[in-house]
């Protein structure tokens, strides 16, 4: 779970899969796979751990993972909840990051 959170953090102060300085390699990047229209794709093991599940979890375990984490960090939900511009900002990042990491992981695994 820690790890989770760390990476979900990096990934909202611009170390993440997209965005300026996320390209991977470099400083605070987590050196993704580069994908096509210059957008960056996390790598299978770190897409597993933004969904905090093992790698070798099965389609429900990992969809379950997935499915908890875009409840908990939509910005749509937090909304209600009467957060800051700044915080609906990154709750849209983490969800974006969530969300990327299950398409990975579908693609990787064959999953759809």
């Amino acid at each position: 779970v820690f790890r989770q959170i760390e990476m979900i953090a990096r990934m909202s102060r611009g170390g993440g899969f997209s965005g300026a300085g996320g390209h991977g390699g470099g400083a605070g990047g987590y050196g993704g796979q580069r994908a096509n229209a210059g957008r960056t794709v996390p790598t299978l093991p770190q897409a597993f751990a933004v969904l905090g599940v093992a790698e070798d979890s099965d389609r429900a375990t990992t969809k379950a993972a997935w499915r908890r984490q875009i409840s908990e960090n939509h910005p749509d939900k937090l909304a209600s909840k009467g957060l800051p511009k700044e915080m609906m900002e990154a709750a849209t990042e983490r969800s974006q990051t969530i969300q990327k990491a299950w398409d990975t992981i579908r693609e990787a695994k064959g999953w759809r």
